[in-house]
């Protein structure tokens, strides 16, 4: 796996020795973007499985989603039964089920989002009994209910064991509840919620902030457990405590807003957390949206800058791997080559694949002759090599075997092109899109389809597995 230019020298020389009391960390419990109105009542459980024991803790929750202009809150009282944590038992197979092994203990009272839509913050869990221990798959669970028509905060990615409906609330501290299941609710979890911890050691920690699949989105009918994204596989791989701010849907252009940081430093870092690095896996929606490498790139340097603002020592920008057929972005993946010479002035050009009306197509991209046409109506005919009409002639010459591509498409392979610069300071890039294409296509087509989740954009749990362990492991090395 590729890990360009990493900071080496400056990563080692920040190593220390011996063990530091108190360093703080935080676990995600789902970041919304988006909500439903159709929950008023549920038992909610997270998996929490972290690779330090925790001194202490507390719960940090509020209904609420980030995005542009600081996001959304909502100012409606929400009851919690209380905060249940335990062991979390296996089932005959070995997969974890959302039940306890044992009656768990009561780790939190019961309490209630405040009516004005702000966070709740419990008070510090001391007891060592309630702690969270090293790589051991614990359960916290809670019950919670609203008022009906409520709009629940929720997220796209992050999948929780719940069951809904009247009365289940109360069975969060339950050891078995009936319905209990790994929810397929577009991969649901409700509120924004985190644990904030402490821990005694010298680990690395990291912050990763990103997108859908960062926040662990596998496609609407492949939920994946809290722990089993790749920033947390990648925290129990390495050791290192990982803050995992992936939220499904976001773009770069909305989090590069200073009003918008909400979303990223709703933390505290830099006053209460201070990660030593961080790795940000944004760019995606944005390109996806038509939106250009060049104009994308500002966002992620502003992104960039604000990590370093908030005291992250260590910044590691990302490739985007492809997104080939990606039903929401249908015109995302079109890639062809010439298949008969044009000369400069042509208004038709002869290509292995077919364009619609209205497509915006990049010839011979990222090359010397490289310009943009936009194909005329009537589209494609033939039945392959297909003749394409273009709104207005060519100013290049293409050869036959020059490539042609969906605009977007292109605009992906020039910010990768970017990224391959290692740019704006960056300690290193990881390259994603080399560690998840399509081994008969390469890089400018296709996910592997043994990592494909199915949509052709988000990838499954192997796909996570892959990634965590190809994340830079110099930065696990103890720093200062």
């Amino acid at each position: 796996m590729d890990i360009l230019a990493i900071d080496e020298a400056a990563a080692n020389t920040d190593a220390v020795t011996g063990n530091r009391t108190g360093r703080r960390a935080a676990y995600s419990l789902g970041n919304p973007n988006g909500s439903r109105t159709d929950v008023a009542e549920a038992c909610q459980r997270a998996e929490v499985h972290i690779p330090v024991t925790t001194t202490r803790w507390r719960l940090q929750i509020r209904n609420w989603r980030g995005g542009a202009g600081g996001g959304v809150s909502v100012a409606v009282p929400i009851a919690f039964t209380g905060v249940w944590v335990g062991k979390q038992a296996k089932g005959s197979t070995g997969v974890m089920t959302g039940n306890f092994t044992a009656a768990p203990a009561q780790a939190l009272p019961a309490f209630t989002l405040p009516a004005d839509g702000s966070r709740y913050t419990s008070p510090w869990v001391t007891d060592s009994a309630n702690q969270f221990p090293a790589y051991d798959q614990w359960l916290i669970s809670y019950g919670w209910v609203a008022p009906a028509g409520t709009a629940i905060q929720n997220s796209l990615a992050t999948s929780q064991w719940m069951t809904t409906g009247a009365g289940k609330s109360a069975g969060a501290g339950d050891q078995t509840v009936a319905g209990i299941s790994l929810s397929t609710l577009m991969n649901t979890s409700f509120f924004d919620a985190w644990i904030e911890y402490e821990f005694n050691g010298t680990q690395a920690v990291f912050f990763v902030a990103g997108d859908s699949r960062t926040a662990g989105y596998g496609g609407p009918t492949v939920p994946k457990a809290n722990s089993k994204n790749w920033p947390n596989l990648f925290s129990l791989l390495t050791g290192c405590p990982v803050i995992n701010a992936g939220i499904s849907g976001v773009t770069s252009a909305a989090l590069a807003a200073p009003a918008s940081y909400g979303g990223l430093n709703k933390w505290g870092l830099g006053t209460d957390i201070f990660p030593d690095a961080a790795i940000i896996d944004y760019g995606t929606n944005d390109l996806g949206a038509g939106q250009q490498a060049a104009s994308v790139e500002p966002y992620l340097v502003g992104i960039y800058d604000w990590c370093r603002s908030v005291g992250i020592k260590r910044v590691l920008g990302d490739t985007i791997p492809p997104w080939g057929g990606y039903t929401i972005y249908p015109k995302l993946l079109k890639v062809g080559t010439f298949t008969t010479a044009a000369a400069a002035g042509a208004t038709s050009i002869v290509s292995d694949t077919a364009f619609a009306a209205g497509d915006s197509v990049v010839l011979d991209d990222l090359g010397s002759t490289r310009e943009g046409i936009t194909v005329a109506a009537g589209g494609s005919t033939g039945s392959g090599p297909y003749t394409i009409p273009l709104v207005s002639a060519l100013v290049n010459a293409h050869p036959v075997g020059h490539e042609l591509a969906s605009a977007a498409e292109s605009y992906r392979r020039g910010f990768n092109k970017w990224m391959r610069t290692v740019p704006a300071g960056l300690s290193g890039v990881v390259d994603i899109d080399k560690l998840l294409s399509n081994p008969a296509t390469g890089q400018a087509h296709t996910l592997d389809p043994a990592i494909d989740s199915g949509d052709r954009l988000h990838y499954g749990s192997l796909g996570d597995v892959r990634i965590a362990a190809a994340m830079p492991t110099r930065f696990v090395t103890p720093i200062g």
